[in-house]
Parts: C-alpha cells; sequence; structure tokens
C-alpha cells in the first residue's frame, strides 16, 4: 500500500480532498497535515511515497518543509500546490517545466490524476532530490524571503534572499557572487531556511538566473580543466545511435521518434534516414558541447557525458526572451549569450524539450538554428 501526504493549512480544504480521495483507498493511504511541522512528524512516523503540498502556511510553510526534505527525504517525490495572486504571476510559472504544480483552488480529479501518475512512476515531472536550482526558482517566482544556510559535505554557505532578489552570499573563503557561484554547484545540498533576510546591504547585483547559469559554466570550466576533453563532440555512426534514439523526444519531425522505418513501403525507393536531433548537434562543427533536457528540465541526453550543461535551467532565459519578443512585436527563435570570458552559449526550445549548447566561436547560434530548421523540413 502506498502513502501520500497532503499538507495544507486549510481545514475544509483538507476534509474535502479526504473525502473525494475515499474512493482510492484500495490504491493509497492518505495522510493529511495542517502545516510543515506537523508534515515533518508524519514523515517520521510512516514512510510516506510522495508529498503534496502548498506553500503558504502558518507555523511552518512549503519552503521550509521542502527546505527539510531535502536533507532528510532526498528521494521523496514532491508535488507543489500554488494559488497565483495574478494572471500575469500565473502565466509566468506555467511556462516553467522544471517542477509539477496544482494550481488551487484544486479540481479532485486533477490531484487524483497526478498522485496516480507519481505512484506509477510517471515521476518526471515532480520534484525528486529537490535541488537547489529549482528550490531557487520557486523562491523566485513566490518572491520569497529568507537566508538559506547550505550544507554540502564539510562544505557550508548562506544565501541571503529579499523578495525573490538575491541580496549576498558568503562561505568560508569567499562572499558575495564567488560565494553564490561556489554553493550552486555543491553536490547533494542539505537546505535549511530561515524566513528573515539577514542582510541589508545588496553585495550581489546579478539575478538568480545569471547566477545559475555562470556558476555552472564556471564548474564546467573547472572539469575540463581538470583533464576533461574540450573537443567538440565525435561524429557517431549512423548504426550506434538505435538505443540512443529509443529515449530521445521527439525531433524535429513533428512528432517522429527520429527512427526510420526498417522497412519502406514497396512502391517508395529506399532513401537515408533523416538525422536525428542528437546526430546532427554531434556532427555539428559549430557545437562544443551540449545538453538536451526534456520538457520538464530533466537531462535527456549530453555530450560529452561530463560537460556540466545538464544542470542549467533555460526556461528562466526562454521566458525572458519570450516576453521581450512580446513587446517588440518579433517572435525570438533562440538566445545567443556571452558569459564573462566570452565563451558562446545557445539556448533555445525543441520539440518536446530545450537545447543547451557551448559553441565553437561567437555568432555560430544562428547558424545552428538554421542547421536544425533545415533538418527539420528535410525528410
Amino acid at each position: 500500500m502506498k502513502h501520500v501526504l497532503i499538507v495544507d493549512d486549510e481545514k475544509p480544504f483538507l476534509m474535502s480532498v479526504r473525502d473525494g480521495l475515499a474512493q482510492y483507498g484500495d490504491q493509497f493511504r492518505l495522510h493529511l497535515a495542517f502545516n510543515g511541522q506537523e508534515a515533518i512528524r508524519v514523515l517520521q512516523e510512516q514512510p510516506i511515497d510522495l508529498v503534496v503540498t502548498d506553500l503558504k502556511m502558518p507555523v511552518m510553510d512549503g519552503f521550509q518543509l521542502l527546505a527539510h526534505m531535502s536533507g532528510a527525504y532526498p528521494a521523496t517525490p514532491v508535488i507543489v500546490m500554488t494559488a497565483f495572486g495574478t494572471p500575469d504571476i500565473e502565466a509566468k510559472i506555467k511556462r516553467f517545466k522544471t517542477f509539477h504544480y496544482l494550481e488551487k483552488p484544486l479540481d479532485l480529479e486533477a490531484l487524483a490524476g497526478a498522485i496516480g501518475r507519481a505512484l506509477s512512476n510517471s515521476t518526471s515531472s515532480l520534484i525528486r532530490g529537490i535541488t537547489l536550482a529549482t528550490f531557487l526558482q520557486l523562491i523566485k517566482m513566490e518572491n520569497k524571503t529568507c537566508t538559506l544556510k547550505i550544507k554540502s559535505g564539510s562544505e557550508a554557505g548562506q544565501l541571503f534572499i529579499n523578495r525573490g532578489e538575491l541580496m549576498d552570499a558568503e562561505t568560508a573563503n569567499a562572499r558575495g557572487e564567488q560565494a553564490a557561484y561556489q554553493i550552486v554547484c555543491w553536490p547533494d545540498p542539505e537546505i535549511e531556511m530561515e524566513v528573515v533576510c539577514r542582510c541589508k546591504e545588496k553585495v550581489i547585483q546579478e539575478s538568480i538566473e545569471h547566477i545559475l547559469l555562470e556558476a555552472f559554466r564556471i564548474e564546467d570550466e573547472r572539469r575540463n580543466a581538470s583533464g576533461a576533453s574540450q573537443e567538440a563532440p565525435a561524429p557517431v555512426p549512423a548504426d550506434d545511435w538505435s538505443d540512443v534514439q529509443a529515449q530521445l523526444t521527439p525531433d524535429f519531425g513533428g512528432g517522429e521518434t527520429g527512427r526510420a522505418p526498417t522497412t519502406p513501403a514497396p512502391a517508395e525507393p529506399k532513401r537515408a534516414p533523416k538525422a536525428t536531433l542528437v546526430e546532427v548537434l554531434a556532427r555539428s562543427p559549430e557545437v562544443k558541447a551540449f545538453a538536451l533536457l526534456d520538457d520538464k528540465g530533466f537531462l535527456r541526453e549530453q555530450k560529452p557525458s561530463d560537460a556540466g550543461l545538464g544542470k542549467l535551467v533555460p526556461s528562466i532565459c526562454l521566458m525572458a526572451a519570450e516576453q521581450a519578443g512580446a513587446q517588440l512585436g518579433h517572435h525570438l527563435s533562440h538566445i545567443e549569450m556571452q558569459d564573462r570570458e566570452g565563451n558562446p552559449y545557445l539556448l533555445c526550445a525543441t520539440p518536446g524539450g530545450q537545447l543547451v549548447a557551448r559553441l565553437e566561436a561567437v555568432g555560430k547560434g544562428g547558424v545552428l538554428v538554421d542547421l536544425l530548421s533545415r533538418n527539420n523540413s528535410e525528410a
């Protein structure tokens, strides 16, 4: 029997959830908690297979609960329930695909469906093993004020956030942006959260989005310097792609799986299969490294395997580009950007996901996008 914990401070809502989900009693047992503190008590007393939590609650809110779970229950999947203050905020968060949320007021059928998918192991849309990057996105979207104490092995540091803006950061040997870059890249972080910002001066001027992008760029270069090859991915023979193709998101074929038919129709001349997205990227001289993420922001494919690009969350930048394009009256197909050392990167949406690529040279982003578009039109 599976066990599901629902956390919300509205008693009438929890009672309606209990009654509405009673018909699923043969599939899972429901546990209720009115705040994060009660939820932790339930987690300590009973193995829980899924947590569904609101963010705004008294005593201990959903952010504090998620922070606690990052250290104590890192493998427990979570669905976030949230109510949006304005249609604009709702529209923005719907473009983020790195976590799953349910909108309040909640439809019980939607809740039952989400729970069913989670318990049947369809959990790619959940916050599983809560990442610091995802946690920071939630804080940014909710304009949260807090101090985060982050631990990873023997390392410890703090992030100071006021109304969703990163004010300062500190570790044992750094402060400001350099400290933030270190903390974001720490593996398996444990998060402790205070609901006050213990910093009054804004030392960090860059946005959370920039800090995340730059931090993983620095980590990527560190790995390369330690011995990882910086060569562009070598072309891969077509015969070696069968296993990879079966796991890919749809390529530019408009819903096809990327796998060519094994036997062509007798009346049609035999022709070479269209290149998959991975093949095009791997063989492109414009690309030094790339990562393909699915529509939830989870890494699907990365070459080289240690490139570190899969940690990036391009949704924020792509959303900003979409908004800028709307204001300019144009559709922006991609973003090409440089870090402070001049290393160029490309971010763009793909069918079923997103692409992050480290480019060979500045100005090659448009060339690559054109190449991918041509591959789409050739069938």
